[in-house]
């Protein structure tokens, strides 16, 4: 039986775990049309917090945001859905429009020339110093009109720096838009972002590290990209 206080899933879970294997009624009130189930990618990731889980007409559970799950099948505009806890696992339905490919495909990634400061927004930290990377994503026709990354634990990062003999650094920030401005402030919190996508607009995103003062040899790793950090000015 799963322990739902273990996993990103909220109660009302337990009663269906036995026919969770099942095909449901429908997704909604009305059956959707069925579509074929995309070839690629194959993972996805919750990217609302509190995203209703549909057994049939039931509302079986809640998903966090930055769940990872399987695509199993689309009937747009839902999908069915399969999430892993460990020895665990829940299937069901959410809809389309609340997950993201953990995938880039079809997106360019170009790493700037990156600086290393010893201060950044009046913030310093003994025996380290911050390496800021400028990253341009270029989006296309055939890739993901959003992205989403998590960084808040180094198990499950999809964005970080290596150096050295495979250190991992997380972000310590990165600049973020304001509503409605050009301008962007530092966003040290925020463990996670949601880029938002328009093919033919390049956006440039800034990420902050803090790294040793004789660190050396940095990648830039994003989801399955790894580009090499070169500095200058």
């Amino acid at each position: 039986m799963m322990r739902v206080a273990h996993t990103a899933l909220a109660v009302g879970l337990a009663a269906v775990l036995a026919v969770a294997g099942q095909p449901p009624k429908a997704p909604a009130k009305a059956e959707p049309e069925a579509a074929p189930t995309p070839a690629q990618p194959k993972v996805w990731i919750v990217a609302q917090d509190k995203a209703p889980l549909m057994y049939g007409n039931e509302q079986i559970g809640e998903l966090q945001e930055g769940t990872r799950v399987k695509l199993l099948q689309a009937r747009e505009p839902w999908v069915q859905i399969r999430a892993d806890f460990g020895d665990n696992w829940i299937q069901g339905w959410i809809r389309t429009a609340m997950l993201v490919p953990d995938s880039l495909e079809g997106v360019g990634v170009q790493i700037g020339r990156a600086t290393l400061e010893y201060t950044f927004q009046r913030r310093t930290l003994p025996n380290h110093q911050f390496l800021v990377v400028p990253v341009r994503f270029i989006p296309t026709d055939k890739g993901p009109s959003r992205l989403y990354f998590r960084f808040a634990d180094q198990a499950d990062a999809d964005l970080y720096l290596r150096y050295g003999r495979e250190h991992k650094v997380l972000p310590y920030g990165y600049l973020r838009a304001r509503p409605r401005s050009t301008r962007r402030y530092f966003e040290a919190d925020e463990k996670k972002q949601l880029l938002l996508l328009t093919p033919g607009q390049p956006r440039v995103e800034t990420y902050i590290f803090a790294v040793p003062i004789r660190a050396a040899g940095f990648e830039l790793v994003l989801k399955s990209r790894v580009r090499p950090v070169r500095l200058g000015r």
